[in-house]
């Protein structure tokens, strides 16, 4: 019996799926190399990406929108006084450090301090978050 030319697609396909996830997760992420990163404390407003780049939603206003879209999975950045945008990201290399990204994310539209290693790549500017400041801790 012959195998249909979709099986094979479907066969191929499935095996190349396969050996991308285990090329990923055999992937070393080793933190000591930190190519390009710089240490940084930068303060601003975290925003949802997907609502500030389409329609520079932001601020008090937009809070109840930012938070559905930011716990649901849209990404965030960091929004500085100057205006400067930056995007934020989970520190995926040390599973302790996650925690703090995770609370970004429920921090979306106020105004906090994050701690984090600076990237940039491709011209876009992004923050491992390492330590989330409110201005409430002493």
């Amino acid at each position: 019996m012959k195998m249909k030319r979709s099986g094979y697609v479907a066969a191929a396909l499935a095996l190349a799926l396969s050996g991308a996830v285990w090329a990923h997760e055999g992937e070393k992420h080793d933190t000591a190399e930190r190519k390009g990163a710089e240490e940084v404390t930068m303060k601003g407003e975290i925003v949802d990406m997907n609502c500030y780049s389409a329609h520079d939603g932001r601020g008090a206003k937009h809070a109840t929108c930012a938070k559905e879209c930011a716990l649901g999975g849209a990404p965030i950045g960091l929004l500085t006084e100057k205006g400067e945008v930056y995007l934020l990201l989970e520190n995926h290399s040390k599973p302790k450090l996650k925690k703090p990204y995770m609370e970004a994310r429920g921090k979306v539209a106020e105004t906090v301090t994050i701690m984090g290693d600076l990237y940039k790549r491709g011209g876009l500017p992004a923050i491992v978050v390492n330590m989330v400041m409110t201005g409430k801790e002493k």
